[in-house]
Order: structure tokens, then C-alpha cells, then sequence
């Protein structure tokens, strides 16, 4: 899901370039429209990510009695990028 937010960020900005260069407007709302579709997509999808660590490291927590034990399977672990904004 994060990946699909950076990607509609990549092309809400290529869509607002390309039109801009084609088309230069005479108000600056269709641009400053993409822009602030961009910021938005990236934003949730940093705050997407700083949840899912929140849920992985929750459910590590969890369960980290059952994987103290016999069993042979690795402790599951889930990398956060380094975030923006969250």
C-alpha cells in the first residue's frame, strides 16, 4: 500500500509537470492541485508505514514467549524506513 501511495505521488507530479510545460495555465490551481495531491500521498504513505511498525513491534511483543522456546523458526522483524514526517 505504501508503494502504491509514493506511486500516485510520481504520477500526480508527472501530470502536473507535463501539463504545465504543455499548457502553461493561466491560474496556478491545476498545479498547485497535483502538488498538494503529492505532498498528501506521501505523507499517508509515511504515516502508513510508521503504523505498520507500531503493529509489527506490537506483535512481536506478543509473541515473544512462544519463540523462547524449542521452536527453530527466525524472530520475525519489520524494518521502518526513516520517516519524514511520523
Amino acid at each position: 500500500m505504501t508503494l502504491l501511495l509514493i506511486l500516485v505521488s510520481g504520477v500526480s507530479c508527472a501530470i502536473g509537470t507535463l501539463r504545465l510545460i504543455a499548457d502553461p495555465p493561466a491560474r496556478l490551481t491545476a498545479p498547485l492541485l497535483c502538488a498538494a495531491i503529492a505532498l498528501v500521498t506521501v505523507v499517508g504513505a509515511d504515516g502508513l508505514d510508521h503504523l505498520g511498525a507500531g503493529i509489527a513491534a506490537r506483535t512481536e511483543a506478543r509473541y515473544a514467549y512462544a519463540l523462547d522456546s524449542d521452536c527453530q523458526y527466525p524472530r520475525p522483524s519489520y524494518d521502518e524506513t526513516p520517516g519524514w514526517f511520523f
